[in-house]
Order: C-alpha cells, then sequence, then structure tokens
C-alpha cells in the first residue's frame, strides 16, 4: 500500500480543499477529498483521454454542485 500526503488548497470565501494523489492504471490524478460529497463525479473528458477503451454507462440520476441553477 502506498500513501500520498493531503495537498490544502485555499478557494474563495476563506475555505478550502483537501487533495490527494492517486494512481488509476499507472495515471496520477489529484483528486479533491470530499467527505460532505454524496457522491464521486469524473470530468469526462479526462475519463475518455486517459482511458480510451473504458465503456462509460450514462445514468439518468443528477448530480450538482453548491449553487447551481439547471440541471
Amino acid at each position: 500500500m502506498t500513501f500520498s500526503p493531503l495537498k490544502r488548497v485555499s478557494i474563495p470565501a476563506n475555505g478550502y480543499h483537501w487533495l490527494i494523489e492517486v494512481k488509476v492504471e499507472a495515471v496520477s490524478f489529484l483528486l479533491v477529498l470530499d467527505t460532505g460529497a454524496s457522491r464521486t463525479t469524473f470530468d469526462l473528458n479526462t475519463v475518455n483521454a486517459c482511458f480510451p477503451s473504458l465503456v462509460v454507462l450514462e445514468t439518468e440520476e443528477k448530480s450538482a454542485s453548491v449553487g447551481a441553477v439547471n440541471l
């Protein structure tokens, strides 16, 4: 098992996110560690670029971030 240190990144309004480096099939990514998230989401363009043979299944379920106005 490999451990990565968390990285703190400041965001507007005196907040911050914790980032952690992960490796998926030898590709490194920085992910936001959100302990209050109800779902995990990925950028589809990044997934398609890094894993072109991966079959992505669509779902009818919608997700939105804080402040979203349209789904």
